[in-house]
């Protein structure tokens, strides 16, 4: 989507702030995310932090107000919830001013008959299609994902007792995650996949829902 400049610049001028100090595998790995769309290994070296990172990847075209993707994909792989989470709430502070400076003065209503935001839906539907991604390749390690989303053991043992596959209880936890922390759910379940070795699930769903 696009946002004005000034949201632009605030989110860009935010990134390079909190990454600033990211180096050493972390930036390497952050690197590479991007080795594709840079495109030259001698560029890609000289780029030693960042911002660099930034400045190359917008003379590309690959990040700008119609494209800032490349934000939540610096913050996830930083490891950033906090970052990531900022940057969504600016997304939708954006959206939103855009949406009541462009919304018709009419009385319909295109999210359904509960006055329902279309905002909330396209987060619904995101956010299923997210759980769905976990339920099916999450495997053995859906203990670990739950202790690393503060599910206590008791619940852990009462949903292996209620639940007879793997699918629905790692549904059961992601649900529940959500309810604790209706703001955070995003972040924290990406911190936690990665804290449960599961870095590799973790970034199909930033590349896929993100990209």
């Amino acid at each position: 989507m696009a946002i004005d400049t000034n949201t632009y610049n605030h989110i860009k001028s935010e990134v390079t702030q909190r990454c600033k100090m990211c180096s050493g595998e972390n930036f390497i790995v952050l690197k590479q995310q991007f080795r594709d769309d840079i495109n030259s290994a001698r560029r890609l070296d000289n780029i030693r932090n960042v911002q660099d990172l930034i400045q190359v990847l917008e003379k590309r075209n690959v990040v700008s107000q119609h494209n800032i993707n490349v934000f939540i994909k610096i913050a996830t792989t930083t490891q950033q919830p906090g970052l990531l989470l900022w940057i969504n709430t600016q997304i939708d502070l954006s959206k939103r001013d855009t949406s009541s400076q462009t919304a018709p003065n009419s009385n319909y209503n295109n999210a359904g008959d509960n006055n329902q935001p279309v905002l909330n839906l396209q987060h619904r539907s995101r956010r299923n299609q997210i759980f769905d991604c976990i339920v099916e390749q999450i495997g053995y390690k859906w203990k670990d994902l739950a202790r690393n989303l503060d599910i206590v053991e008791g619940r852990i043992d009462e949903l292996e007792e209620r639940y007879k596959t793997i699918a629905e209880r790692t549904r059961q936890i992601l649900l529940y995650h959500e309810t604790l922390y209706p703001e955070t759910w995003l972040p924290l379940l990406l911190e936690a996949l990665n804290r449960s070795r599961r870095n590799d699930l973790r970034l199909i769903i930033v590349q896929r829902f993100y990209v």
